[in-house]
């Protein structure tokens, strides 16, 4: 499977100036609401246009000890995101779209910087490879995050430009796991670990946290530790011994990352003008789903273990195609070229309405197409399972 596909039950990016301006929202989409003013930073969630409704309200949540070189609220980047795959999600619906939580017809993006002692390390350590309550870095966010952002009519879609390892994205999946905060770890990294205890200058063996949560591969490797170029020659449970002595003292909590071509979270593109479509903007309509209960068991083509529950097997009319495929088959949503327009691209949501949208000829337990979170909202809709 391609790398920084999402994993388990769910699963720094640079982009081109833009931004948001204060035009009514129309049938276009959210697109019709980018311009060229940048938009100003939200710290508290704005009046909404639909209060009340069923809704996704975005978060940008930033770590404490890190500030973004290019904040993804402020530059456009997260609207852009947002705007380009309301578009294709309505291409693929034939009209109905996702209810984002707009102010002035402009998706409200609120900023949230976490307090110490929730420091960028100390969170990342949430790295188990699936779900485990307060230990898995999704349900951490949303356990901080929740005081503040738990309005019962929404879903919170979080960015969070922090660290992470080993996932790009993860959402909770009803009814297996209840909460309302899908989100998208920009700051993920891959093939890494991070010391557990301080290594001085000369040692060769150190301690890093548990390589069966953050497999590392098999011995010897090329890695770095912090800036510091070193050699892997073994691999122990949640040990390493370098083949030469390290040059400077490294402190607990400095990521240990093995050379690899598969690109980290951050490498991943955005949107570059909220049209086109790129990696986080499939990321974020494959989150979103998985909260909202998708795919549900009783689809055609659910994937049977030791796929990660919530995911399509290639089976399907889309194949490997599909928003909500999982498999070792390349991801279909991330096979596109450069420039890809929400009209023309590869990937579907379900368009053989076999699994989760709109279904045909067999009962499942939760279709998208009677969804609360839909604008307009159906008739006779439901809320997810759970809430």
């Amino acid at each position: 499977m391609r790398a920084c596909l999402l994993a388990a039950i769910l699963v720094g990016c640079s982009s081109t100036p833009g931004a948001i301006d204060a035009r009514p929202r129309i049938d276009a989409g959210l697109d019709a609401a980018l311009d060229a003013a940048p938009p100003a930073r939200a710290t508290e969630d704005l009046p909404d246009d639909a209060p009340g409704a069923y809704q996704i309200h975005v978060l940008y949540v930033v770590p404490a000890d890190r500030t973004p070189a290019a904040p993804l609220d402020t530059d456009g980047s997260i609207r852009r995101s947002v705007a380009a795959f309301d578009a294709w999600f309505a291409a693929q619906t034939g009209g109905p779209r996702l209810r984002f939580d707009t102010a002035g017809g402009v998706l409200d993006v609120t900023y949230v910087k976490l307090d110490p002692p929730y420091a960028e390390r100390a969170l990342a350590e949430g790295t188990v490879g699936a779900p485990a309550g307060p230990d898995y870095l999704r349900d951490r966010l949303e356990a901080l995050l929740a005081p503040r952002f738990a309005e019962p009519h929404k879903m919170y879609l979080v960015y969070w430009d922090g660290l992470s390892f080993r996932h790009c994205g993860g959402a909770p999946l009803p009814p297996l796991l209840h909460g309302h905060m899908p989100s998208l770890q920009v700051g993920g990294l891959f093939a890494s670990s991070f010391l557990t205890a301080d290594a001085g200058a000369g040692a060769t063996q150190l301690a890093v946290y548990s390589l069966a949560n953050l497999p590392l591969g098999a011995a010897p490797f090329d890695a770095t530790l912090g800036s510091e170029a070193v050699r892997v020659i073994a691999v122990g449970a949640d040990t390493l011994t370098l083949a030469a002595p390290l040059a400077a003292a490294h402190p607990a909590g400095e990521p240990l990352q093995a050379a690899t071509t598969i690109p980290d979270c951050r490498a991943n593109a955005f949107s570059p003008d909220g049209h086109t479509l790129a990696y986080w903007e499939f990321s974020g309509a494959h989150e979103i789903l998985h909260t909202l209960g998708i795919a549900p068991p009783e689809a055609a083509d659910y994937a049977p273990p030791p796929v990660a529950p919530g995911h399509l097997a290639a089976t399907g009319p889309d194949g490997t195609a599909d928003l909500m495929y999982q498999g070792t088959a390349n991801w279909g949503c991330l096979e596109f070229p450069p420039a890809t327009a929400p009209a023309t691209s590869a990937c579907r949501l379900d368009s053989g309405h076999r699994n989760y949208f709109a279904v045909t000829g067999r009962t499942v337990s939760v279709d998208l197409a009677a969804s609360v979170f839909l604008e307009p909202t159906p008739a006779g809709a439901v809320a997810p399972l759970g809430w």
